[in-house]
């Protein structure tokens, strides 16, 4: 399975790629351009991966499995990164199938938090 969520940063910590792109993209006060397009880069290029292997099965691992669980909010998400699913016949299939589902329903139904919040989290992580 690939590693979708994470990437290493220099001192060996792991972060998640596509949080990375949504606090770059939709919360970070100062606009870094450089820094946006590089996260909606790799962030596109997994949801690529991800479509090719949707192409040769229903879920990610063949069977309804944790790895749809775990993949499936970042994905669904695709527009808070800025990152478009053009494209992605078989990425737009899985995310409907998934959302579709009780948990995907319920997961949906949850109110998002204030955006401060995602923010003040978002800067923490980045100044660790």
């Amino acid at each position: 399975m690939i590693d979708l969520h994470t990437a290493a940063t220099p001192d060996g910590r792991k972060v998640s790629i596509a949080l990375e792109a949504h606090v770059f993209h939709r919360y970070f006060p100062e606009r870094i351009p450089v820094v946006t397009k590089r996260y909606q880069k790799e962030i596109r290029r997994q949801y690529e991966v991800l479509d090719t292997r949707l192409g040769q099965a229903q879920y990610l691992t063949g069977d309804y499995s944790i790895a749809d669980i775990a993949t499936w909010p970042w994905v669904a998400l695709h527009a808070w990164a800025g990152v478009s699913l053009e494209g992605l016949d078989n990425l737009q299939r899985w995310i409907a199938a998934v959302g579709a589902r009780p948990a995907g329903r319920r997961g949906r139904a949850i109110a998002p938090r204030e955006a401060g919040h995602a923010l003040s989290t978002g800067q923490a992580m980045l100044i660790r």
